[in-house]
């Protein structure tokens, strides 16, 4: 499952040891290459106030706060490398009423499908009534059916922007976005994109 990076546990432990501490940890982020191996996405290592290490999707991810941002960050532990722990005390998140609603293991997750990190968007989506496995399997009951006949649903939920985005196109013969028109302008964008690989 990691086979690019043996030390999952390793950092597991460090993170866990933070958290346990309220400490601050600093590590390097990085892309996966062509050759199967890490590269930096930047010089400068990631100082994070870590909160807790959840799995999605058989990964493992950190979810935190970074200093410059009120907002939470999420990174993937097998993306890590050189994790340390720090002196430095970590933020309280209960010093952010909004930080510590978004941390909410349930609501976070169905919100952040695919772990983006960044805004979340209320999406409107007409889909068919057989699309209800899929969308309980990826949001759980987080979202409101506002029509339904034999043949369609419309659902309202709310998603991380680039998340739903992947989800619609991952699903893209199933569902419709109706809005918002953003989004569905993107698909647009997106679908004719693909046509054209694929239209020789």
């Amino acid at each position: 499952m990691y086979k690019w990076n043996n030390r999952i546990q390793e950092w597991q432990d460090i993170i866990n040891a933070a958290i346990e501490d309220k400490k601050k940890i600093r590590f390097f982020y990085n892309a996966l290459g062509t050759d199967l191996k890490l590269h930096l996405n930047r010089q400068e290592p990631y100082i994070v106030s870590p909160y807790k290490v959840i799995p999605v999707n058989e990964k493992l991810y950190l979810i935190g706060s970074i200093e410059e941002y009120d907002d939470i960050v999420n990174f993937r532990l097998d993306k890590m490398t050189d994790v340390e722990c720090l002196e430095e005390t970590s933020r309280d998140i209960n010093d952010n009423l909004a930080l510590a609603k978004a941390l909410e293991c349930h609501m976070h997750t169905a919100e952040k499908i695919y772990m983006f990190s960044g805004e979340s968007v209320w999406a409107e989506i007409k889909t068919t009534p057989d699309m209800m496995w899929a969308l309980t399997d990826w949001f759980e009951t987080n979202f409101l059916i506002t029509e339904e006949s034999d043949e369609s649903i419309v659902v309202l939920l709310k998603c991380n922007y680039s998340a739903i985005r992947h989800w619609v196109l991952q699903y893209g013969p199933y569902v419709e976005i109706l809005s918002p028109m953003a989004l569905r302008d993107q698909i647009k964008i997106d679908v004719q994109g693909m046509w054209e690989k694929y239209k020789e």
